[in-house]
């Protein structure tokens, strides 16, 4: 009887403490099975047209407004929310090499030329989710061409500016 309790008690109390680590961490367990997401948009603050990007774009797509109008995504991304994953925004050409007329799906960036300019890595964080509001507050410009996903995991709290970043 004795021995039933004592084991009975630590199974409750391994019990207490894995519920006690979940409900600290929740994000760390939900987070850990988002696919990587990073949400562009044409105006600040998160407003305006919006992009959901899931893996790498070689060439910013383009699309059309209710109107018909054609709209690029080169060159207008104001703001971004990074809903998981690491991702690298590049200013020139396909990840700041030489353009050419070359079909995205056959382009090895690796083997191409470097053009000069800015990239920037941004990623979520342990607590979820980092919206940029504006490209001030983000270490990059409103002219990404490209967008590379380095990692479908988030880099670490210690290694992400928060800046203007929510």
């Amino acid at each position: 009887m004795r021995k039933s309790m004592v084991v009975g008690s630590v199974a409750l109390t391994l019990v207490a403490i894995g519920g006690s680590f979940i409900l600290r961490n929740p994000v760390s367990i939900a987070g850990a099975a988002r696919a990587p997401e990073l949400l562009i948009y044409s105006g600040r603050n998160l407003a305006g047209r919006s992009l959901s990007v899931t893996g790498t774009l070689l060439d910013m797509p383009k699309g059309a407004d209710a109107e018909g109008n054609e709209y690029s995504w080169n060159d207008h991304v104001r703001s971004i929310k990074i809903v998981s994953g690491t991702w690298r925004l590049y200013q020139n050409g396909r990840c700041n090499t030489l353009l050419d007329d070359s079909a995205s799906d056959s382009v090895d960036v690796s083997r191409k030329t470097l053009e000069p300019g800015w990239s920037c890595l941004v990623s979520a964080n342990s607590q979820g989710p980092v919206e940029i509001p504006g490209v001030e507050f983000g270490g990059f410009a409103e002219d990404v061409s490209s967008i590379e996903l380095v990692s479908a995991e988030n880099l670490p709290d210690w290694a992400v500016k928060q800046g203007g970043a929510k």
